[in-house]
This record gives structure tokens, sequence and C-alpha cells, in this order.
């Protein structure tokens, strides 16, 4: 009887060890996913207008190395970079006044940043033949901007005048504010052909857009370089009150801007509660990696005026004339647009981001955040001849930030990452 026990207790041992056995060399092995959301990555996305309206069609060249895209029908456009560092940004159309800017991602910068550059194009005005003796007076198709040739060419040539918008010189990654140590447009001009000299004097003057009872406190000129950074010039710009506009004196044609010094007062970065998209991929049960689904969203871009223009404008200047308060709401506008880079206004873009893969029984929940940059910029004037100040309080959506969790079915444990 003992000897018969003895027997049953090996049998089950050894029953048992079979039955682990199995289990364990039956259990398919987890497909580990390091990294959910892909490789380096920066991300430039932005919509091209002309006077507000969508433009298709126009390339949008970044870097040395010519990554292109052409903006889509809406004037959407992405680029993406594999690596950090500063890149050339044009923006090319037909008949239009070519745009240039720099792009900055630092080495601060985290790994899939976001920025948001957009445009305005100007088309080319159409050129007015101009003879050596000839004195002669050429606008611009705004009327914003005059230029009076004074028998000041040397040969027979097609000269055009286009008032442009202007943008900043460069866009970081990093920083809410950017850097304009040479101030805003108030105009930009290209006088084309460019860097013909002039052996006479022209002069070129900017209509004022306010009545003599208000002026801007300062402006210089400056001249854009041919690696397209503005210069500041000795040429004095007076203001010409017969003319109501402020003038200027130039010998080459080129591209000039009358530009005004700004302040900003205050500035920083945040992430805003606003949900540019999510996702989530429930991989539980599947031992084997989910790869490869993509992952798009709808970026939140631009920007917008928080102050109440009239109502600042009122305040600051008592007794200021309907007419001028237009006038100067005009002006803080192109001041701040200029600022900015694109005119006010909020939109979404679709973006796709890369393709996202998740580890073997797992969940992988996605969030993306759009970030929001609050500023006051802060203009002077001279108001019935006293320095008066104008704080206008923007904001600007400036990139995103991802969170994600990577977590396993059955331990609830993962990663997490931004």
């Amino acid at each position: 009887m003992k000897n018969l026990i003895s027997l049953s207790i090996v049998l089950l041992i050894g029953l048992s060890s079979m039955i682990c056995v199995s289990c364990v060399s039956n259990e398919p092995e987890v497909e580990i996913v390091e990294n959910p959301l892909g490789e380096e990555v920066y991300f430039v996305v932005g919509k091209v207008t002309h006077q507000l309206e969508s433009l298709d069609g126009v390339e949008v060249s970044l870097g040395d190395n010519d990554v292109k895209v052409s903006t889509d029908s809406d004037g959407y456009y992405q680029l993406k970079l594999n690596k950090k560092g500063n890149y050339p940004l044009r923006f090319k159309r037909d008949g239009f006044v070519e745009v240039a800017t720099v792009v900055s991602f630092p080495q601060e910068s985290p790994n899939r940043s976001s920025m948001t550059v957009s445009v305005d194009m100007t088309r080319m005005s159409e050129p007015v033949t101009v003879y050596p003796d000839e004195e002669i007076e050429i606008a611009d198709p705004t009327g914003r901007a005059v230029l009076h040739i004074m028998r000041s060419l040397a040969e027979k040539t097609d000269v055009s005048l286009t008032v442009v918008k202007d943008v900043p010189s460069i866009f970081r990654s990093t920083s809410t504010v950017e850097d304009m140590q040479d101030g805003s447009a108030y105009a930009a001009v290209l006088v084309s052909p460019t860097e013909t000299e002039l052996p006479r004097v022209s002069k070129l003057r900017v209509n004022k857009l306010t009545s003599d009872s208000l002026r801007l406190k300062e402006m210089g000129l400056y001249k854009k370089s041919l690696d397209g950074n503005w210069v500041k010039q000795e040429n004095e710009v007076v203001y010409d009150e017969s003319r109501n506009a402020y003038a200027v004196e130039i010998s080459m044609f080129s591209t000039y801007s009358m530009r005004i010094p700004y302040t900003i007062a205050e500035g920083g970065g945040e992430v805003s509660d606003h949900v540019n998209g999510e996702l989530t991929l429930d991989n539980c049960g599947n031992p084997e990696a989910m790869k490869g689904v993509d992952l798009n969203i709808k970026q939140r871009c631009g920007w917008e005026i928080v102050s109440d223009l009239d109502q600042l404008i009122t305040t600051s200047l008592p007794g200021v004339s309907e007419k001028d308060k237009a006038a100067l709401t005009t002006v803080l506008i192109e001041q701040l647009t200029s600022i900015q880079g694109s005119a006010p206004g909020v939109y979404d873009i679709p973006v796709h981001l890369s393709q996202v893969s998740v580890s073997g029984n797992s969940v992988l929940h996605y969030e993306n955040l759009a970030k929001v940059a609050r500023m006051t910029c802060v203009l002077d004037v001279i108001y019935l001849d006293q320095p008066k100040s104008l704080a206008v309080e923007v904001v600007k959506y400036t990139g995103m930030q991802e969170n994600y969790t990577n977590n396993s079915c059955y331990q609830h444990s993962g990663g997490s990452g931004k």
C-alpha cells in the first residue's frame, strides 16, 4: 500500500511538471516597442494667403537640401526635418514677391517640436518704363507708397514699386517671443530691378494714415541685404507735412523698410487645454506589436488680439477723432502682423505627424495639446505733441505638446513621454 501511494505521488509530480513545461513553452513572447512615436523629427507647418485668401500652388522650400512641398487648395503646407539647426525657409509663386525667413530648432528643442510659419504673399506690381532724362512718380497699386524718380536712371529701365508684407527674419521653436531688434515695418517697399544704382537720388514716400495730430515716435530706414537681413541706413526719414507722408532719399533700387521700434512688456508660453488630437491603440491579447498606424491631428495655428483696440485707443488718446482711431487701428494691426508674421486669425491645419506603434499586450493612449504664447506688445506714438504708449495683448499658437502612456494590459505599467 505504501509503495502504491509513493508511486501515485511520483506520477502526480511528473504530470504537473509536464503541464507547467507545456504552459511555458507554448506562451508566445511579447514584442516590445521601445519608441512608440518613432524616430527624431521636427515639423514646420503653416498657411499661405494673398489678401487673406488661401493661396495654392506656392512652392515652400526648407534648407539647403531643397526639401520642397506645394501649398494645397486651402493654402496649407507641412515640412519635416530629422535634425535640429537653422534652416532658410522660402515661399515662391510666379507673379508674387518671394518671401524668405529662417526657422530655428536650437539644441534645447525637444524631439518632435512643431512651429507655425504663415505668410501673406504680395502680387508683384506691373513695371513702368522709365527713361534716363525722365522725371516721373510711380505709385504702388495700393496707393500707400510713391517713388519720385528725378532723372535718376543711367538707361531705359522697367521699374516696379510694390508694398510688401514683412515677416520676422527668424522663427524659433524654443522662444515664444521673437527677437526683432530692428523693430517692425511701418511699410516695406520693393523697388525693382533691385541692386540698380542711381546716378542721382530718388525720393521714396510712404503716405501717413493718421492726421497731423498723431504720428509715430521714431522711424528708421532699413535696406534688405543679399542674405536677407535688414541693415540700418544713414538716410534720414523725414515727415513731409505738405503731403502728410514719410519721405527718404535713396540712391539704389532695393527692398526698403521704414521701421519703428516696439517692446514686449510681457511674454510667456504655456500648454493650453485645446486638444489638437487624440488616439487610443488597444493591442490587448495580441503578443505581437501593432505597427505603422498613422498619427494625424489638426494643429491649432495663428494668433489673435485680446485687447479691445477701440477702447484702448479711446482711453489712451482722449479726444481722438474717429478717423484717426480707425487709421491707428489699421497701423496697430499692420505692426502686429509684421511682428507675428501673418494677419490675425486662428485656424486648424491637418498634419500627419508620423506612424506610431504599440507593444504586444499593451494599450497606447496619446494626446496632443496646443501650446500658446501670451504677450503684450507696446508701440509708442506722439499724440498732440505728447508721448503715448499703446499696450496690446496678443495670444499666439506656437506649437504642440505630446503626451502618451504605453501600458501593459496585465501589469498596468509602462512609459509616458512628452
